[in-house]
């Protein structure tokens, strides 16, 4: 039986989407990914054995965290824009794959490292209110997520078009 090829993170980097020369590849330390998580909602019936947490095509808030050495003034709270993560993966065979999540959002917190004088790390952002997810890796849609379209794909299958086709709206 064929195995799944490992990915190993070889180069990352965090920039607006609109400017791919404002890369933080050199300072950047992090970015946390926030769970894709669908809400359920649960039910137990009176002549049921189980109890059930029955699925339905809504993503809880998602919410991304970049963790960079040093200040950065646009990361900065209040800020809101378009942002893309890309990643350089390596798979167990040698073979480069390209990982890019563009996201829509606003930049709600910013925290500096604790520090004293000599050990200053960085600073912490989050960004929310995310509006809009694609993720593509090796130039394939995994998953695309958009609140004002109403759509979300999951390799390039529209799980919401059933209920968006039943209240009339394509």
């Amino acid at each position: 039986m064929a195995q799944k090829s490992s990915l190993i993170m070889t180069m990352v980097d965090f920039r607006p989407s609109t400017a791919a020369e404002d890369s933080r590849s050199t300072i950047l330390q992090k970015v946390v990914l926030g769970a894709l998580k669908y809400k359920t909602v649960p039910h137990s019936s009176g002549g049921g054995v189980l109890d059930v947490e029955f699925f339905f095509p809504k993503l809880e808030a998602i919410q991304l965290g970049i963790m960079v050495n040093g200040f950065d003034k646009d990361l900065m709270p209040g800020l809101q824009g378009s942002w893309t993560f890309a990643a350089a993966m390596r798979n167990n065979k040698g073979k480069r794959v390209s990982v890019r999540m563009d996201v829509e959002g606003v930049i709600t917190e910013w925290t500096p490292d604790d520090a004293a004088p000599g050990d200053f790390k960085g600073c912490n952002s989050s960004i929310k209110q995310i509006e809009h997810l694609e993720l593509h890796v090796d130039g394939e849609e995994w998953f695309y997520a958009d609140n004002r379209e109403g759509i979300i794909r999951v390799n390039g299958v529209d799980i919401t078009a059933e209920d968006r086709a039943a209240i009339g709206i394509s």
